[in-house]
């Protein structure tokens, strides 16, 4: 609808100056002559602008039908009545006939060019019409005409907004403002192209005036609030969407703004409230059910880190609920279908969860997001598709640098070093600061031999983050790798002195300190990561071999039972077991006894070695190629003079391992002991080219 406006004048100046001048002579002149044209052409003029005015008072009054007929009789008797025209022009607007209106404006400029008020009016109607380029130029053409009409640069600001040009808004807006200081809907619409150039705090300036001039205006409060929500002050959006709410008790999208406010202040039932007050007043809004349900979503994140899962569930399914409301209401939110998909994959739904994010991505093609979530489900069972999507993402956002990543670590994974590289340097680039990526690359570098620049990209991780325990740790297991232990010492050591409370740092370090023959160390740490984590069977079966290399096989075999009671049937950790029941057999008849104890020792050394005996008998059950396991067994059947047991045994370990020069040695002993000169003298001849001697 039009603005209703003050007619310019009824009559062109030039007009009433020839009439008040003829009316003067033909005064002076003659007193009783007939009606002059002079005469004529002034009861003409008056009759134009009675009519003129009686069209205006029935524009003012809402009858635009009646106003339209008065314009028709004045421009009747005046043709050139631009007031008239620029009037008629309004009042046809008013009925809906643009196309009139519009002829109506363009005639009255044709007819008076420095009507500023027609050019206002046509800049008006091209605006209604979505012809903000055309409008802009009727504005600036009103100004030029007249420098002080504030209202012209304010709808001039109001087109540049619609064009997109907010910057020239914001100086149309100032001007209006200079020109009028109580235009209140400048301030408003200075405000919003304020915010749109991301300045919330002069909006904020701006919302402050308009709402002196209106104290009792919702609108306002309600768009101040929001600019205190954008600026982030929580509080004071909340005060104002409170009073905005007072003002206008049932506004649907208060309760909306007043819900994104408790969210952001992590007050989720609360916003949870509101939304749902929203929906009550205006159940039809998709964003309002959306918004509840990104709420919901966002309550199951304080929940599982409670660990609560049945209310978590609860959230998620009405989270589900809500999103699927909000499609249903719009059938584009793209967005809505995404955060469908995360409630469906946090329910453990994979399948609708990967059909939700394909979903969103037919409706926006540019969804990044959606790309990689879906990604993520499927790289374990459609690896092509997953790798075509994080590409995709790449391409879409080279600022979002999980893609990237998670693409380097499937490469890794796959083992496809290369590639895995070249994503893990994408996602340097586009983020210099993101170590993971830096220590990720150095993993692939090494793992393809690359040693040089593994410890390169390890070092730069650390120079961007010095307190990255990560990086020390594994350029400490690349160290040890390389058996330089000492090397290795040092970077478990930073890691250790910058975060004590991981058992794993603590289990490596020992292993370094075993290596350098440090026993005393390494069993203090394994022992510390014991402490840390009593659950974890490496750390005993590592603190085990530890003991037995100090020579304690009696504390090995308590650690290798812990072991095999947290890890289960392990080979390795039987064999290790049968080592020390040997070694305690052989231990226990070298302490100083008198007779009667060392005949009850040499019953206890008679149990280790069957106990050894068994534990190798289950090492090979569960690895038969295991060559030092049978070759093992061999020399405790040895030792109970079971000399044919110990010929097989030593035969298998030759038969895994050719050039097992011991296995060799010890058959021949067998050999020799049951009188086999000949082929003990084999064994021991093909012992020595192996280069055992006897």
């Amino acid at each position: 609808m039009p603005a209703r406006l003050v007619p310019r004048r009824g009559l062109r100046l030039d007009q009433l100056t020839m009439l008040v001048l003829g009316l003067l002579c033909a005064g002076c002149g003659r007193s009783e002559s007939p009606k002059s044209d002079l005469e004529k052409q002034l009861a003409q003029s008056t009759a134009a602008a009675e009519a003129f005015g009686y069209g205006s008072i029935h524009l003012r009054s809402g009858e635009p039908e009646r106003a339209i007929e008065a314009f028709n009789r004045a421009i009747q008797i005046d043709p050139d009545f631009a007031g008239a025209m620029n009037k008629r022009g309004l009042a046809y607007w008013q009925t809906g006939n643009l196309q009139e209106a519009e002829a109506d404006f363009d005639r009255s400029i044709e007819v008076e060019p420095s009507n500023h008020q027609a050019y206002f009016n046509r800049g008006l109607l091209r605006s209604e019409q979505g012809e903000f380029q055309q409008a802009v130029d009727d504005f600036t053409r009103a100004v030029q005409l007249q420098p002080d009409f504030a209202r012209a640069y304010y709808h001039r600001g109001r087109a540049y907004q619609k064009l997109g040009r907010p910057e020239m808004a914001l100086v149309d807006f100032g001007q209006a403002v200079k020109l009028d200081p109580r235009l209140a809907e400048a301030y408003a619409s200075r405000a919003k192209a304020r915010l749109q150039l991301g300045d919330p705090y002069e909006a904020v300036a701006d919302y402050c005036r308009l709402i002196r001039l209106k104290p009792d205006d919702p609108v306002a409060f309600r768009q101040r609030g929001l600019a205190y929500l954008i600026k982030g002050d929580a509080d004071n959006a909340l005060k104002d969407l409170s009073r905005a709410m007072s003002l206008q008790p049932d506004h649907a999208l208060t309760f909306a703004l007043r819900g994104v406010v408790h969210q952001k202040r992590r007050d989720v039932d609360t916003a949870i409230a509101d939304y749902t007050e929203a929906i009550r007043i205006e159940p039809n809004r998709a964003l309002f059910h959306y918004n509840r349900g990104t709420a919901h979503l966002e309550k199951t994140g304080f929940l599982l880190a409670g660990d609560y899962r049945q209310p978590a569930g609860e959230h998620l399914r009405k989270a589900v609920r809500d999103f699927t409301q909000a499609v249903a209401l719009d059938g584009q939110d793209a967005k809505a279908l995404y955060n469908r998909g995360v409630a469906h994959q946090k329910l453990g739904q994979r399948d609708r969860a990967i059909a939700d994010y394909s979903k969103a991505i037919d409706r926006n093609p540019n969804y990044a997001r959606a790309y990689f979530q879906r990604a993520n489900l499927t790289c374990d069972t459609d690896w092509p598709r997953a790798r075509r999507d994080y590409r995709r993402v790449v391409e879409l956002d080279r600022t979002f640098v999980q893609a990237p990543y998670r693409l380097a670590k499937e490469y890794l994974q796959r083992g496809d070093h290369e590639q895995a590289v070249e994503q893990f340097t994408r996602a340097i680039q586009a983020d210099p600061q993101f170590v993971q990526a830096y220590l990720g690359r150095g993993q692939a570098y090494a793992e393809q031999g690359l040693m040089q620049p593994a410890m390169n990209s390890l070092a730069e991780a650390i120079d961007v983050n010095p307190a990255y325990t990560d990086a020390y740790v594994y350029r400490g297991r690349l160290h040890a790798a390389e058996d330089k232990y000492y090397e290795a010492l040092s970077d478990f050591n930073e890691a250790i002195r910058l975060d004590n409370s991981d058992p794993e740092v603590y289990w490596r370090r020992a292993t370094a300190y075993l290596q350098l023959g440090q026993v005393t160390q390494a069993v203090a740490d394994y022992t510390q990561a014991v402490r840390l984590n009593p659950n974890e069977a490496k750390y005993y079966q590592n603190r085990g071999v530890a003991f037995l290399k100090k020579g304690d096989p009696a504390v090995a075999i308590a650690d290798y039972n812990r072991a095999l009671l947290l890890k289960g049937d392990d080979p390795a950790l039987y064999y290790n077991r049968a080592i020390a029941w040997r070694k305690r057999a052989e231990q226990i008849t070298k302490e100083p006894l008198g007779p009667k104890e060392y005949q009850t020792a040499r019953e206890l050394q008679a149990r280790y070695v069957e106990n050894a005996l068994a534990d190798f008998t289950r090492a090979i059950d569960r690895d038969p190629d295991n060559a030092d396991a049978h070759y093992n067994r061999g020399l405790v059947c040895l030792w109970q003079d079971r000399l044919q047991a110990a010929v097989a045994s030593f035969r298998k370990a030759i038969e895994l391992k050719p050039d097992y020069a011991a296995a060799y040695y010890w058959r021949g002993v067998a050999h020799q002991y049951q009188g086999n000169q000949a082929q003990a003298d084999a064994d021991f001849a093909q012992a020595e080219s192996l280069g055992r001697r006897r």
